[in-house]
């Protein structure tokens, strides 16, 4: 696959090895490259629309066709920078760069590339799961296994994805599942853009050059509608801060200079989470944000702004033990589901790829609510190991994509099920060596 490298962000071999493969499994290249350059030429328009400037990344800006979209992404990267979005970025490219390093391993596993095809095939589909599958297949092949996806058979209503045999001849059955972030997170975060959006406060967030940063006490969905304009209309300029029964924070008045400095250096400066940190003087930790600003848009690329007038920053959690436990989801009826796929099979491996949640604490509860679950988990097959994989994607300018993957491994077999191995996601990543999570990094 040529790329012209002078007009994307980087050459990634792995990446353009990934999509070379993809166009290959769909059978006609140019109609797979077709489908991801029109999804580019969508972004671009959607990008360009004024309604659009400053809203948080969807996917459907690329359009209606999902896996296109998805898949777009790693195109960008390659060939086309204006399509690339750093904010979405770190959730795709490592999958793709991961199929790339084995594809030539991945061909030749059977079931593989009709499952590949499935994949591209359903334009309404997320392909992270199916993406997934083929990873782990790959990976476990690059350790010398014989391994095979498993097709759907009559009669029998759920089967595990691969199954591979190890050096003993024993085989062993592998379910993969992801685990993403919840309902509760993202209606949570509706409830705040209403209470932030309020009439009144917009008002006063589009005066003033200030930061807010607010810790909600109650669930967001029992906070006032009008809560932080009863705060924010106390504000004139100088520090204010509030601790009350739904809340505290407070509210500080920032200097545009960085802002400006940045734009001068640069010639514009991305609308993202660059903006806000430069605005903050920090970087973003544990916490959501809002920008909201009077700007003017860079004509060559209108996701960045060439010239700043006035910026607010609204930074936001909420430390409530519901929302903790609403969006700390975890495994136990997933555990049940793979339970399900492998009962007629077996010895059986499960592999579980969790996106972590935005604030540490949130992120440190799910985890312990996993290892408690998994721990006491009795399974009625034959599953002997329990793989946890925590994905934190990094948004930095100074990489073009960046995920930790840390692991969590979980043994339950007899001795005489044999030993099987522990693989993880990315395998050419670095291993930092400390006790701490991604998200603790």
């Amino acid at each position: 696959m040529k790329f012209n490298e002078h007009t994307g962000v980087m050459d990634d071999e792995f990446v353009s090895m990934g999509l070379e493969w993809l166009c290959k499994v769909q059978g006609d290249r140019n109609a797979f490259l077709s489908r991801l350059e029109k999804a580019q030429c969508k972004y671009i328009s959607s990008t360009n629309d004024p309604t659009n400037f400053g809203k948080d990344f969807d996917i459907k800006l690329y359009g209606h066709d999902i896996v296109a979209s998805f898949f777009a992404q790693a195109k960008s990267l390659l060939d086309n920078r204006r399509v690339y979005d750093i904010s979405i970025a770190s959730n795709i490219i490592p999958w793709v760069k991961q199929l790339g390093r084995n594809c030539h391993l991945i061909e030749a596993i059977p079931g593989a590339r009709e499952r590949a095809r499935r994949m591209l095939e359903d334009e309404t589909v997320y392909p992270d799961t199916a993406l997934f599958e083929l990873v782990v297949a790959g990976n476990y092949a690059d350790r010398g296994f014989q391994v095979e996806f498993i097709p759907e058979q009559k009669g029998i209503a759920k089967t595990p994805d691969l199954k591979y045999k190890n050096q003993d001849g024993q085989d062993f059955y592998i379910e993969c599942k992801r685990l993403q972030k919840g309902k509760y997170e993202t209606i949570e975060k509706q409830h705040h853009r209403e209470i932030i959006n309020h009439e009144k406060t917009m008002r006063i967030l589009e005066e003033f050059n200030l930061w807010m940063d607010i810790v909600y006490k109650f669930e967001v969905k029992d906070i006032p509608h009008d809560y932080i304009y009863e705060h924010l209309k106390h504000y004139k300029g100088n520090i204010y801060t509030w601790n009350d029964i739904y809340g505290q924070g407070v509210v500080r008045p920032i200097s545009l200079t960085p802002l400006l400095t940045d734009i001068l250096i640069n010639g514009s400066i991305m609308f993202n989470t660059k903006f806000a940190r430069r605005i903050k003087g920090d970087v973003l930790r544990d916490e959501y944000y809002n920008i909201y600003a009077r700007v003017k848009p860079d004509d060559r690329d209108n996701r960045f702004v060439e010239f700043v007038y006035q910026a607010a920053l609204v930074t936001w959690r909420c430390v409530n033990e519901t929302s903790f436990e609403g969006r700390s989801k975890h495994v136990t009826s997933l555990l049940k589901t793979i339970d399900d796929q492998l009962l007629n099979f077996g010895p059986g491996i499960a592999h579980i790829a969790i996106d972590v949640d935005v604030q540490g604490d949130v992120a440190d509860k799910r985890r312990q609510k996993n290892i408690e679950a998994i721990s006491r988990f009795k399974p009625d097959s034959r599953l002997c190991r329990t793989m946890v994989h925590y994905m934190v994607p990094r948004i930095d300018e100074d990489s073009a994509w960046m995920v930790d993957e840390t692991s969590d491994e979980f043994l339950s077999y007899p001795p005489e099920f044999g030993i099987t191995p522990r693989v993880a996601i990315f395998t050419d990543s670095e291993t930092l060596d400390n006790d701490r999570p991604g998200w603790r990094q």
